[in-house]
């Protein structure tokens, strides 16, 4: 549906309401959800033509096609749309960024010899609705889309994947993974199942570190001991193997991770079980192994023998924070004996990072379709 003039509405390709009489104050596209919010915030001026729909660099989404200058001024144009009109306002994300965007604001103004105010930014719930080129803006609080997105809320590209598991949000052919920033430091190993040592009750391993998958230690042998299911009588908590901290120290299991530098959040879970008594043990989160063993816990693990304890929470990232360690430290044993205690499983670690904002136009580039900011969309680029 596509909603015209002051009260109109009809169908069509590229024509905007039927009959050849239509002047009105206002286009928003059918792609735009709840038209009636944007059409009872515009004031009621004359002289001004009101444009709505999705944008990028240089081309309006108009009912469905993706109209450059010389095509949207054709289609002003031929549907009569800025008859006595003075002003054109376009509310579509980054229509006039970059050297694309201003050179297809001056086209229109030049051509259509009216003057033309459009957006350099996102437009909607997530930038604003003030249009940089031509300082034109008005206040819609209660519209919750924006205008950069051609897919529904919690969908930007409408390819029907929620953008909280779609791997190209913005549909651009470039993963967020890579458009993001993201580091390749995945977490690994939270069951402690590689390498794989000798099954049954009776087993155990003092391992090297460094045959020990994605885990470090501050453990003076630099030793990490790995038990297998029923080792002492105790099961594993998760799979068939798990380990003991105080392999011959009170020392930290750890690894280490890169990240964008633009915040986020750590999910985090663990099981914890005495060997001999209650034993202590501390979640720790640190720009580097020094900061993590320093810091206060960000949970206390306190548990006897006879059973696992499952703990869980989540950890924010400072802004600009480019290094992460996750450590669980060992506090005390039961027995003192600073070899035997803190038997640790099933670790899970989820890094949530936000993603970066190249050309710092106020749009994450796994949004935005033109991340650089030089006209040329990313889809090109590519």
């Amino acid at each position: 549906m596509l909603l015209c003039g002051i009260s109109s509405y009809a169908t069509g390709d590229n024509t905007p309401c039927s009959g050849e009489e239509v002047a009105g104050q206002y286009f928003i596209d059918a792609s735009l959800p709840e038209p009636e919010l944007l059409a009872a915030a515009l004031p009621k001026d004359e002289a001004i033509f009101e444009l709505f729909s999705h944008g990028r660099p240089g081309a309006l989404l108009i009912a469905g096609n993706w109209l450059d200058a010389p095509a949207l001024k054709d289609w002003l144009q031929e549907n009569r749309l800025l008859q006595g009109k003075t002003q054109l306002n376009i509310y579509g994300c980054n229509f006039a960024q970059g050297e694309k965007g201003r050179a297809a604001v001056q086209y229109l103004k030049d051509e259509l010899g009216i003057c033309i105010a459009a957006s350099t930014n996102i437009t909607g719930k997530d930038g604003d609705w003030v249009l940089e080129v031509g300082n034109k803006n008005l206040v819609i609080d209660t519209y919750a889309y924006n205008l950069q997105c051609t897919g529904p809320d919690g969908d930007c590209d409408g390819d029907g994947i929620p953008d909280e598991v779609d791997l190209d949000n913005d549909n651009d052919g470039i993963l967020d993974s890579v458009e993001c920033g993201f580091c390749a430091d995945p977490f690994v190993n939270g069951g402690f199942e590689s390498p794989v040592i000798p099954s049954g009750t009776g087993t155990y391993a003092q391992t090297p570190a460094d045959q020990v998958p994605g885990w470090e230690t501050t453990d003076v042998n630099n030793s990490i001991e790995i038990w297998g299911d029923g080792y002492l009588g105790v099961p594993a908590a998760e799979g068939n193997q798990f380990v003991e901290i105080n392999a011959y120290s009170n020392g930290t299991l750890y690894q280490s991770f890169c990240l964008n530098g633009r915040s986020g959040t750590v999910n985090w879970a663990i099981q914890h079980r005495g060997r001999m008594g209650v034993d202590v043990a501390a979640v720790k989160f640190g720009e580097t192994l020094a900061d993590a063993i320093a810091s206060a816990p960000a949970a206390t693990l306190t548990d006897g023998n006879t059973a696992w304890g499952s703990y869980s929470g989540t950890y924010v990232i400072p802004e600009g924070q480019t290094t992460l360690v996750i450590g669980f430290q060992a506090i005390s044993t039961a027995t003192g004996s600073p070899a035997a205690g803190n038997l640790i499983d099933d670790v899970r670690i989820q890094i949530i990072q936000g993603c970066i904002d190249t050309d710092g136009d106020g749009i994450v580039n796994s949004l935005d379709t033109d991340s650089d900011n030089d006209g040329c969309p990313d889809a090109i680029e590519g």
